[in-house]
């Protein structure tokens, strides 16, 4: 799954920038990559954080509601 994800990018690239050195295609291919990692790791820490601070609400909530 992962080597098709890499082999596609990199022949999109191929297309996109015509014949290039196999070694340019494969740094735009790496830093592409890394860019959606960063991206998502950033936004999966911001959907992390959003939910630890509606759970803490709940939670507060729920114990005023217990009471």
């Amino acid at each position: 799954m992962a080597a098709e994800y890499v082999d596609s990018l990199m022949t999109s690239f191929k297309e996109e920038y015509g014949e290039q050195n196999p070694l340019n295609i494969a740094i735009l291919t790496l830093l592409n990559i890394t860019d959606e990692y960063f991206t998502e790791r950033d936004l999966t820490s911001e959907i992390i954080k959003e939910a630890t601070e509606r759970l803490r609400k709940l939670n507060i909530l729920l114990e005023d509601f217990s009471e």
